[in-house]
């Protein structure tokens, strides 16, 4: 009922570095069987960048596939085109690092790929406006939580978890040390209201990174262990609201629910 059987057709309008973008993220690449919401029969809203809801971000599997279209915040609006080519070539650059299912990709996938497909992606999606408008503000850095977190004590509750668990990696000021060490500042991981990949890699934390066959020296570790429902919403709720990035708290029903969901793969 939904299937597109008709073959990739060229845009004339476009040059052959973006048709070629454009074929591999709709085809070969399939990105949108992630990045893109499902309808009620489970098919994809969108298949190519005539849809609206084309590559807008997706719940899937307990993690949410982020907005791979132009929105400045949760988007990929602040990254360059080389930036992008560097994230799918290595897994991580000065925004982001791939955790969930997208290190698989790049394990087994994208780092394969040829310069010239690299930048024929990043051209194509860095082509795609802004899935519902430009949205907020664009993203500026504050640095209040850092000055929250150096408070002696620290009389955030989020902030206490913080500065015992996560502070040696991504840094007292959120900035982390990328692209070793991912960034928590302007993140657009944790700048999206849905915080299902927040959570899930907070509890269970992500595989390896894998590039030219050196694995990561840093992967994320699981905390599923060591702090309760509570501490982890406590502490994603300090991320999320500190260095002005503005997204909604966490709940620890929320935390809750979504360790209950992943049990089976700890």
């Amino acid at each position: 009922m939904f299937l597109d059987t008709k073959p990739y057709a060229d845009k004339p309008t476009k040059d052959a570095t973006w048709n070629r973008g454009a074929y591999l993220v709709q085809g070969l690449g399939h990105c949108g069987s992630c990045h893109t919401p499902r309808g009620v029969g489970f098919q994809e809203k969108a298949l190519d960048e005539g849809g609206a809801a084309f590559l807008s971000g997706a719940p899937i599997d307990n993690w949410f596939a982020s907005n791979l279209t132009g929105e400045h915040n949760t988007g990929l609006g602040r990254w360059s085109d080389a930036e992008l080519a560097q994230f799918l070539k290595t897994g991580a650059n000065r925004h982001a690092t791939a955790f969930g299912s997208m290190v698989s990709v790049i394990n087994h996938s994208t780092q394969e790929l040829s310069d010239d497909d690299l930048t024929a992606i990043s051209r194509y999606l860095k082509s795609l406006p802004a899935a519902g408008g430009t949205g907020a503000p664009p993203y500026r850095y504050d640095p209040k939580a850092t000055q929250v977190a150096l408070g002696r004590p620290a009389n955030d509750p989020g902030a206490k978890v913080y500065n015992a668990y996560c502070l040696h990696c991504h840094g007292v000021d959120g900035r982390g040390y990328a692209p070793l060490l991912a960034p928590l500042a302007g993140n657009p991981n944790v700048l999206e209201a849905d915080a299902a990949s927040l959570i899930n890699v907070t509890l269970n934390g992500s595989e390896s990174l894998v590039i030219g066959g050196v694995p990561s020296a840093y992967p994320m570790p699981a905390f599923s262990n060591q702090l309760n429902d509570r501490q982890i919403a406590d502490v994603l709720t300090f991320m999320r609201a500190g260095w002005s990035n503005g997204a909604p708290a966490v709940q620890a029903a929320d935390v809750a629910k979504l360790r209950k969901a992943t049990a089976a793969t700890r």
